[in-house]
């Protein structure tokens, strides 16, 4: 039995994870997030996604050049969901 390959497998993950996450936020960059259709983007989600009723949805408040999801928390209040967001606290990194 091998016992590097799983460290050796979770060291690729991570690389592969940290590369996925700085391609991201480049691409992310390029786009402005105001130009967008945000009915669309709300109708996107409810066709692919497709929230059941009594589904607690989890969210997130948009910082900087994220992807502002408002649109999609209204309709999800709106038409009865719970919403989770994270508690940001003031002067404090860790989101509760």
């Amino acid at each position: 039995m091998c016992t590097r390959l799983p460290r050796l497998f979770l060291f690729v993950m991570e690389a592969s994870k940290e590369t996925l996450r700085r391609e991201a936020i480049r691409h992310r960059d390029r786009i402005d997030p105001g130009a967008g259709d945000m009915d669309h983007a709300a109708a996107l989600f409810f066709d692919n996604i497709k929230p059941q009723k009594g589904q607690v949805v989890a969210l997130y408040w948009a910082k900087g050049r994220e992807f502002d999801p408002s649109e999609i928390t209204g309709r999800l209040l709106k038409e009865g969901f719970t919403c989770a967001l994270p508690v940001i606290q003031k002067n404090k990194k860790v989101l509760k």
